[in-house]
């Protein structure tokens, strides 16, 4: 996508950083940057004290950012689907380009202002970041690191590398040969070089302070104090593509079900199906918490709508959907292989996990109308095709 000129080279920071934090934890200075916050607690305002530049941020009601006004005058806009992916990108109100996903953190192509595929992508060794990318006539090897950080784009017919990347542990670009090439950059994350931001999933990563830019959409339960600290401090070794922790796919079109533990960075992917065994429809399209259950091979799916925690879909009334071992369905998604069910079942109940608020289960009358249930992550349903257009 188009962008403004910036340097592709940048000295690494050696000397002392000063820091500040508030007692909500969101860092209020840092260096000669002074941050300030709007009433959701996401950034709102940057001001850098040795040069006087400001930036300012506007945020939608679910915390992604739609707007930021550089320093230069320029405004920098987002459009954002019902999935809270970002699909279009806007300077000064003109249309610089857009992505098309696979799944929630997925990119597969990229448009230009037209409508025309500028790049097309296909994964294979990372989940969240492309192995291969399609520009033109010409395919491009992806290169990257542990943490999915980009490091070189080879030119697969002639073996040139016509962009190579190198970053600080943080994230901050410290070389880019060819800027704006490819849009990936750290950790696999969607770089936009004129707010200096990396989109990951659900919020903005700030490499310059090492902290986001929204608090975690899952509040204390992601496990962390601090909602606005990135992995834990450990850039290094650790990643987290969504903005959160843990994330699963399950598409209806192919029935093919992947989760995906952001901590230890391993994917399982099987074949399941939801519904129709012997009836019923099959679950609907939308984002579920994955929840515990008192059986050991069933999975709580909790709807994210309106009425968190009465184990209902409410736009439809439908309830009580489950990822569970093969079986019958009736709209629960249920593994085809015993043996592929046990391998994901156990990277679900194996990961880290946080606690939720849900309506009670129990009949007894005199019991607590809520209860407290162990929450594993994520799962979004879509009813496409897993392929790359040709």
């Amino acid at each position: 996508m188009a962008s403004a000129a910036s340097p592709n080279k940048r000295a690494p920071n050696t000397g002392p950083i000063t820091a500040d934090v508030d007692a909500q934890d969101r860092m209020t200075r840092y260096g000669t940057c002074v941050y300030a916050y709007g009433a959701n607690g996401e950034r709102a305002q940057k001001t850098d004290t040795a040069t006087g530049h400001i930036t300012t941020y506007q945020y939608d009601e679910f915390g992604n950012l739609r707007q930021a006004v550089l320093p230069d005058g320029r405004t920098i806009s987002y459009g954002i689907d019902g999935l809270n992916r970002r699909v279009t990108k806007l300077i000064d109100g003109q249309l610089q380009g857009s992505w098309l996903y696979k799944d929630a953190l997925e990119p597969i192509a990229e448009l230009d202002a037209a409508g025309n595929f500028v790049s097309l992508f296909a994964y294979g060794e990372k989940p969240h970041v492309p192995s291969l990318m399609r520009k033109g006539s010409t395919t491009y090897k992806i290169v990257s690191d542990h943490l999915g950080s980009v490091r070189q784009v080879i030119n697969l017919s002639t073996g040139v590398v016509v962009q190579a990347l190198d970053y600080d542990a943080w994230g901050n670009v410290l070389l880019d040969t060819n800027p704006g090439f490819q849009p990936f950059g750290f950790a696999g994350g969607l770089y936009d070089r004129d707010t200096g931001l990396v989109r990951f999933g659900a919020r903005d990563y700030d490499p310059v302070n090492g902290r986001w830019t929204a608090k975690d959409p899952i509040g204390f339960g992601g496990g962390l104090l601090n909602l606005y600290v990135y992995v834990g401090n450990e850039p290094i070794n650790l990643l987290d593509p969504a903005g959160l922790e843990v994330t699963g796919t399950f598409d209806l079109a192919t029935g093919s079900l992947s989760v995906t533990d952001w901590t230890t960075r391993v994917t399982v992917t099987i074949s399941a199906t939801s519904g129709g065994k012997p009836f019923g429809d099959p679950i609907l399209e939308g984002m579920y918490d994955i929840l515990d259950h008192p059986k050991a091979d069933y999975l709580r799916l909790e709807p994210l709508d309106s009425q968190y925690g009465n184990d209902t879909h409410d736009p439809t009334g439908r309830d009580k959907f489950r990822l569970h071992k093969p079986g019958n369905t009736i709209g629960c998604i249920a593994a085809e292989d015993e043996d592929a069910w046990n391998d994901l079942r156990d990277i679900i109940r194996n990961t880290r996990t946080d606690e939720v608020t849900v309506d009670s289960k129990s009949w007894k009358p005199w019991a607590s109308q809520t209860e407290v249930v162990r929450r594993f992550g994520t799962l979004n349903v879509i009813n496409q095709a897993s392929t790359v257009p040709n």
